[in-house]
């Protein structure tokens, strides 16, 4: 992505009054990884032993045209982000595509997909001190695209599901970050202003300017290192103007403690 302009240093946080701390969760809370890469490939394998018969490269060409079709269905509006992250629904569709009829089979994947994934799912670094200082003053949140319950299934496993207080997902609320629904409605579940408010986040244009959108203050997460992402929404990191300009910049995420607890 391509960020045009700087911070913009007249919103300095000294002037905040924060009541509540929302966080993004894939990249944020959640190291990049290649976590969502293993659990696809753990899935084909059990696609493979199961059907030993099957030409290896046809599955993963099958695979790959599979992948090709739902990125093209979503970005033309055709997909709702819930159904991307349906694996049981996307591996039908791959039996589908190498004539076997077994929903089972699909459903057998799609949980080793997500078993998978969650055992190979790792904290940023100095996530936990984070969540661990912030929880003694605020209430946490997490605004997040995942699926509801494969998001808290990954905070239960990596021990942080008690820090935190509200887990708003698109999934329930039906919209999807950067549409400002899904702000409005953490902002009501949580009973709190807006400018009482603030949102941490890898992603200018789903975390700081959704946020932005509805008058949440806003810290970016420039992360250091290279982010390796689920192959389905790597294809989705085409290079394009985003015009939000965040409150705060941050490359730890420990910066946030003296921060807000000023």
């Amino acid at each position: 992505m391509i960020f045009q302009g700087m911070v913009d240093r007249s919103k300095e946080p000294g002037s905040w009054t924060i009541e509540v701390v929302f966080f993004d969760l894939d990249d944020t809370i959640i190291a990049p990884g290649n976590a969502a890469k293993k659990g696809e490939e753990a899935s084909l394998d059990i696609l493979r032993k199961t059907c030993p018969r099957l030409d290896l490269s046809l599955i993963d060409a099958k695979y790959a045209e599979l992948s090709r079709e739902v990125l093209k269905e979503f970005q033309s509006g055709l997909m709702p982000l819930a159904e991307v992250y349906d694996r049981t629904r996307r591996f039908c569709r791959l039996l589908d595509k190498l004539q076997i009829s077994d929903y089972s089979l699909a459903e057998r994947m799609a949980e080793e997909y997500w078993k998978v994934r969650i055992a190979n799912t790792r904290l940023n670094g100095g996530a936990l001190k984070v969540l661990g200082e912030l929880s003694k003053v605020f209430p946490l949140g997490i605004i997040t695209n995942g699926p509801a319950k494969w998001q808290e299934a990954k905070l239960t496993a990596l021990g942080v599901r008690s820090y935190i207080k509200y887990l708003i997902d698109s999934e329930t609320v039906g919209h999807q970050k950067p549409q400002p629904e899904i702000f409005r409605y953490a902002l009501e579940k949580a009973a709190v202003k807006p400018e009482r408010t603030v949102m941490v986040g890898d992603s200018l244009e789903d975390d700081v300017g959704g946020a932005q959108s509805v008058g949440i203050h806003t810290v970016w997460y420039r992360r250091r290192e290279p982010v390796v992402l689920d192959s389905f929404f790597s294809n989705l990191a085409a290079e394009k103007p985003i015009k939000a300009i965040p409150d705060l910049e941050i490359r730890k995420l420990e910066e946030l403690i003296p921060v807000l607890l000023r």
